[in-house]
């Protein structure tokens, strides 16, 4: 049976860690070897995961210096031996099934990425629901994956609701030191996949807290899916072309969401500095007069008043509760 890699990054989820791992090892009908990259923790999360290494020998441990999320997945890349990868958070869990189901709608499909659908869940919830589904699948070419990419539908930005056949991520790596890592490399592994398939099924269960990486304040750093999504423009333009408009689109409609976010949250200090950037950013992607003939008018006016004062739209759409 094809052996499957689990990639899990562990750094301050102590609280959450056991039912992570528990919902790892009860996995069905699957070969499995979990990963459990240890990235310099403080909390007693090392010691939880080596007690699980010594209960299964399914479980691998790597104890490492502090580098950050991107470079605890690389390193759980480099040493996996499965024909294929998946990645879980830390303080997130699975469905005993989601292995299985994922794996299956590959092989049935001749897919090489396959998808669930997600549950999220909040932190202080003491119980929740989610919807039977009814496990059918739905098949993407190539561009196809790639568009609902971009619109972020049926295919999110997010790792670790999927199963990879490892050539679809060969020489693809995590960018270390970024916020939102997974849009800088998710693009590119959809671009090398033949085939994407996803599963009508809820296999992957979301935790919301406020403590993680994206619950926590809004910084500077979030600029960093702006920086994502340049990069994914310049790869559209080069690799498709036919989808330049719909991510030309996004790119924009997301500078105007970071500019929203920076005049709600940001200290004023460092606020000129975040809206000079995102403004360059805005004007770089003038759109051209025929592509403003196949936009709404609500389009062509947010984007009219943002090319001439990006700063006045935003504080508009603030104002107006438009996409916060």
């Amino acid at each position: 049976m094809d052996l499957i890699s689990i990639i899990v990054p562990v750094y301050g989820v102590e609280e959450y860690l056991d039912r992570c791992i528990k919902s790892l090892v009860n996995q069905k009908n699957v070969n499995i070897e979990i990963i459990l990259v240890d990235d310099g923790a403080i909390d007693r999360s090392p010691q939880i995961c080596d007690a699980w290494a010594k209960r299964d020998d399914r479980i691998k441990v790597i104890h490492k210096q502090n580098g950050g999320l991107s470079d605890a997945r690389n390193m759980g890349i480099k040493i996996a031996n499965g024909r294929y990868i998946a990645f879980v958070d830390s303080d997130d869990w699975i469905e005993q099934n989601l292995y299985r189901t994922l794996l299956d709608a590959i092989n049935k499909t001749k897919s090489d990425i396959a998808c669930c659908k997600i549950a999220r869940v909040q932190a202080n919830a003491s119980n929740f629901r989610t919807e039977k589904l009814s496990g059918n699948y739905e098949i993407y070419s190539t561009n196809e994956a790639m568009y609902e990419l971009i619109m972020d539908r049926k295919i999110q930005q997010v790792v670790w609701n999927k199963l990879y056949k490892r050539e679809a991520l060969e020489n693809i790596w995590f960018e270390v030191g970024k916020y939102n890592e997974d849009e800088f490399w998710s693009y590119q592994v959809i671009g090398q996949a033949r085939q994407v398939v996803v599963v009508d099924y809820i296999g992957y269960y979301y935790l919301q807290r406020s403590s993680s990486i994206m619950g926590s304040r809004y910084s500077a750093r979030r600029l960093d899916a702006v920086e994502a999504k340049t990069l994914r423009q310049s790869y559209l333009e080069k690799f498709y072309p036919s989808l330049e408009f719909i991510g030309k689109i996004n790119l924009l409609y997301t500078c105007l969401y970071h500019g929203q976010q920076v005049l709600k949250y940001m200290e004023k200090t460092d606020e000129k500095n975040a809206m000079d950037k995102l403004q360059k950013t805005f004007r770089s992607y003038r759109l051209k007069n025929k592509e403003i003939l196949n936009l709404s008018w609500q389009d062509r006016t947010w984007f009219y008043i943002g090319e001439k004062n990006f700063k006045l739209t935003c504080y508009l759409r603030n104002l107006l509760k438009v996409g916060c």
